[in-house]
């Protein structure tokens, strides 16, 4: 997902609701990308991981660049290994995977004896 999230929205601004998605929801996937026609927030972002920041007026170019860089780094963390046990096929994200274990797998090629 891709979250452009203006800074100053009204009783929420973008930082709190970037906060909540990092902390709360644990999400740390999810690309941010903040604007704001003021460059003050620059160091309170850095706690929510944005992808970017644009100051307003927003260009055209610029969203197209930043959702193009998002897709990018998107799609090497939504890789997916995938297995088979049994008849099930399973996919796993790679980002979730912290080690492989094998338990009593017998060496079927037996090249060594």
């Amino acid at each position: 997902m891709i979250f452009f999230l203006d800074i100053e929205l009204g009783n929420m601004n973008g930082l709190k609701v970037g906060q909540i998605i990092r902390r709360e929801l644990e999400d740390f996937i999810t690309k941010i990308i903040y604007i704001s026609s003021k460059s003050q927030y620059d160091r309170q972002l850095f706690d929510v991981q944005p992808l970017h920041f644009m100051e307003k007026p927003i260009k055209k170019e610029k969203v197209k660049q930043n959702i193009n860089l998002a897709m990018k780094i998107l799609g090497r963390e939504n890789n997916m290994f995938s297995f088979q046990q049994g008849h099930q096929n399973y996919k796993i994200p790679i980002k979730e995977i912290l080690y492989f274990e094998s338990l009593n797998k017998k060496n079927q090629n037996r090249l060594f004896e």
